[in-house]
């Protein structure tokens, strides 16, 4: 491998660590945005009964710039699509300015402080100063009675996150892969080199030094060039102020890559020194790294075949994601109504009010019902495991354009009718209109491939619920309002969009007690992001092939210049190419046959997806030897006619 493939190699290596620094960039930019130079978030919580809401913020805003701390308040998009609001608690004036984003996000909105006129003071603010003074913060915030929660950005909490990621893992054996290959077949392009310069009489070390040096000038440059190619690129497309963190990440993973690369030649070249024995008796220079190449190929044989189950299922991951992207963008409009801070007596008090909001609501065809019994209450419930792996009950305004999804209509089983009778009971106003709507009880089973998404009883989870049985009330009448207030706090009720529910939020008195969010930004952002994982992971994967066959080609290469003096003499007796490698095609196979039976094994016995696709990629990888072997043998041959060996 010879210049050429080092940069080769360098270019495979940064393209992995451009797609990994594109999604941490995009990570960290949702939760603190880079033109706005957060580097930390802070939540505000005040004791109950601080109601002044203007005075609360004009004493925050004094204590953000006597610390250093220049708070930004994120606020709810005015709608959905239109990008987020941020408001700098320091600037009174009114004025706008764009905030770029990396990823798919729209761009952001800054304002002054004039925008929270009519927002709450508690609740999440963006640190964006230069040199925050956070331990005078704490103790101003604790002898003021207001109680924060400190989030600083840190790198160990995004690389455990990415850690907890196959797709990374993946990335990480590519690079190392790639590394050891490009060296392998470096040093055996230099060994002979190196071994006339220890014949010569130069110190070993030196001429080793001197590899290394040439490997890391060619890869590193190379990295180089590419590195500030991808800042430019990324300056130009997404902004400036994105570049040097974009290329900082790029450059950390092409730095450690190169970090790896060199500790490993280090160890191939104490292992391959020629030594004066070696060379009295002509042994050629490249033998002892022929084993560092066996063990490389069965090393990456062994990693493309484990990283074939997590890109499979990664891969119909990011499918399923895509089919629900459509799903999760027709709820991005969608709010839920959210309660904080109040006390057992002030629920009591407010219930009603939030009672008679929701069914107002539903009269005006601007609300609506998702709950959803998952397994694990159905079992709680008593209901036998026959019945299906959810069970749904929704208005028709949760479905996209009020539309009813398609299935066949299906009687409860006795057990679901029963328990269903005993929860009415407690949500309905009155004991006939419970047993009312428990005779009327008829499930609509859609397909399995549906994505049906839904939210579950009190925990406030939205995601899809595939094989979903669904139950239909066609408004809200049948139930009470403190019921109604339960489910709405838990996400279980939604409203149509942000200014509607804002809206009735004034209408009937509840500004500052309740507040609108929308509900699918984690399930957007969630589908989002399995997309950029799954590339990732298809990168990475195509790096580990490529590293094989590299692999494959070196060591096939060191055995034909290894053997030449034995294998010339065959081939010009006429014996056939195939029979001459036969030996090492043999010895291959039967460490590749070994390595496909323990690695498929193991996925059978884990029950991971992709059996049969780790069998058929073995067998692949199995042909790749005598093929390689030929080409290296018969490239070898004709090196040798020609005398230049």
């Amino acid at each position: 491998m010879r210049k050429r493939g080092v940069a080769g190699i360098a270019a495979v290596v940064c393209l992995l660590a451009v797609v990994l620094a594109a999604l941490m960039t995009d990570l960290r930019d949702r939760a603190l945005p880079e033109a706005l130079g957060a580097r930390a978030s802070i939540t505000v919580m005040y004791p109950t009964g601080s109601n002044d809401d203007a005075q609360l913020r004009a004493e925050l805003a004094e204590a953000s710039a006597r610390f250093g701390l220049g708070l930004v308040r994120a606020l709810p998009e005015v709608e959905a699509g239109s990008g987020a609001v941020y408001a700098l608690l320091e600037r009174a004036d009114s004025s706008t300015e764009p905030v770029p984003r990396f990823g798919t996000l729209p761009d952001a909105r800054l304002y002054g402080s004039a925008r929270l006129d009519a927002s709450p003071t508690a609740g999440e603010y963006l640190v964006t100063g230069q040199s925050p003074d956070r331990v005078g913060f704490t103790a101003w915030a604790e002898s003021s009675g207001i109680d924060i929660e400190w989030k600083q950005d840190s790198p160990l909490e995004m690389a455990r996150l990415l850690v907890s990621q196959p797709s990374f893992l993946a990335a990480l054996f590519a690079v190392l892969g790639l590394v050891t290959v490009a060296l392998i077949g470096w040093l055996t392009v230099r060994s002979r080199g190196r071994a006339l310069s220890v014949f010569a009489g130069i110190q070993p070390g030196r001429s080793a030094l001197s590899d290394l040096r040439t490997f890391s000038g060619v890869f590193l440059g190379t990295s180089g060039v590419l590195v500030a190619a991808t800042m430019v690129a990324v300056g130009v497309a997404r902004g400036w102020v994105f570049a040097p963190r974009f290329g900082l990440v790029v450059g950390i993973g092409i730095a450690l890559s190169w970090i790896v690369a060199v500790l490993i030649g280090a160890v191939l070249l104490r292992a391959s020194v020629p030594t004066a024995a070696s060379l009295v008796s002509r042994v050629p220079p490249m033998r002892s790294l022929g084993r560092a190449g066996a063990i490389a190929r069965l090393v990456l044989l062994a990693m493309v075949l484990i990283s074939i189950s997590p890109a499979w299922a990664t891969q119909a991951r990011a499918g399923e994601s895509a089919r629900q992207l459509s799903q999760w963008q027709s709820l991005g409009d969608r709010v839920e109504l959210v309660v904080t801070g109040v006390t057992e007596v002030q629920w009591q008090e407010l219930s009603p009010r939030l009672g008679n909001l929701l069914r107002t609501a539903d009269e005006r065809g601007v609300a609506a019902l998702s709950t959803v019994w998952d397994r694990s209450r159905l079992d709680e419930y008593g209901i036998t495991p026959e019945t299906p792996p959810s069970i749904m009950f929704a208005t028709p305004t949760w479905f996209p354009d009020a539309r009813l999804p398609d299935g066949e209509r299906v009687q409860p089983s006795p057990s679901v009718a029963a328990r269903y009778q005993q929860e009415l009971e407690i949500w309905a106003v009155d004991a006939q209109t419970a047993a009312t709507l428990s005779a009327n009880l008829i499930f609509i089973v859609p397909p399995l491939d549906a994505d049906v998404l839904g939210v579950g009883l009190g925990n406030a989870t939205l995601e899809a619920r595939p094989g979903v049985h669904i139950a239909v009330f066609d408004s809200f009448a049948p139930f009470k309002s403190d019921i109604l207030a339960s489910l709405a706090t838990t996400g279980n009720i939604v409203l149509s969009d942000l200014a509607t529910a804002q809206a009735l939020i004034q209408e009937f008195g509840l500004t500052g007690e309740v507040r609108a969010r929308y509900i699918a930004e984690n399930g957007l952002m969630h589908a989002q992001f399995a997309a950029g994982f799954a590339a990732l992971t298809a990168a990475s994967l195509a790096a580990l092939i490529l590293g094989l066959l590299l692999a494959s080609s070196i060591g096939a290469r060191i055995h034909a210049e290894v053997n030449a003096r034995i294998d010339h003499p065959l081939r010009v007796a006429g014996v056939s190419p195939l029979r001459v490698v036969a030996a090492r095609v043999r010895r291959e196979s039967v460490q590749g046959v070994v390595v496909i039976a323990v690695v498929g094994t193991l996925v059978v016995l884990t029950a991971q997806p992709g059996a049969w696709l780790v069998v058929l990629v073995g067998a692949a990888a199995l042909a790749l030897s005598p093929l390689t072997h030929l080409i290296a043998g018969q490239r070898t041959f004709i090196i040798l006619r020609r005398r230049l060996i």
